[in-house]
């Protein structure tokens, strides 16, 4: 009886109707990181992507950090209607996040690893970059604008390679 409990909860990452792939990035606190990875891919994506975000240890309702703000506005990613990163709180990675999503991704090899310890059903969903993206949390502007920029080559190697 298990191993059918496991199959049927077993999911693919495959788009959701219409023809747009619903992504969430997960990092730490989601203050930093997984919104800008989100504001990044909702903006690059062309309507072909929805990103959101979550931590897997954030303080609920805290605002996306200053500094990933200015960094954003600074690459020309202003808040536009479906995205409006300006107005981002955060919010704790749960199973609610894998059935919303068609692609849950960790900012870190370590944060795909804990989500696949947290949410083992979901395996087919989660998946993370070639390599880890540092956390810029409360190291300054230019610590944001590189973390973007990882952000921004990493993003478009993995969901706009079409686009190379």
């Amino acid at each position: 009886m298990e191993q059918t409990l496991i199959k049927e909860k077993e999911e693919t990452a495959v788009p959701a109707e219409g023809g747009v792939t619903k992504v969430c990035f997960v990092c730490t606190g989601n203050t930093c990181r997984s919104p800008m990875a989100a504001a990044l891919l909702n903006h690059l994506g062309k309507g072909r992507y929805k990103a959101t975000s979550a931590g897997l240890y954030a303080n609920e309702g805290e605002p996306i950090s200053e500094d990933a703000v200015l960094a954003l506005r600074k690459r020309g990613i202003d808040p536009t209607p479906g995205n409006e990163y300006d107005r981002h709180t955060a919010k704790n990675l749960s199973g609610r996040v894998f059935e919303e999503n068609d692609v849950v991704v960790g900012i870190s090899q370590n944060h795909a690893m804990a989500m696949m310890r947290a949410f083992p059903f979901q395996l087919g969903k989660i998946t993370t970059f070639d390599r880890d993206v540092p956390d810029p949390f409360m190291k300054g502007p230019a610590e944001y604008e590189k973390c973007l920029a990882t952000l921004e080559e990493l993003i478009r190697r993995r969901f706009l390679t079409e686009e190379k």
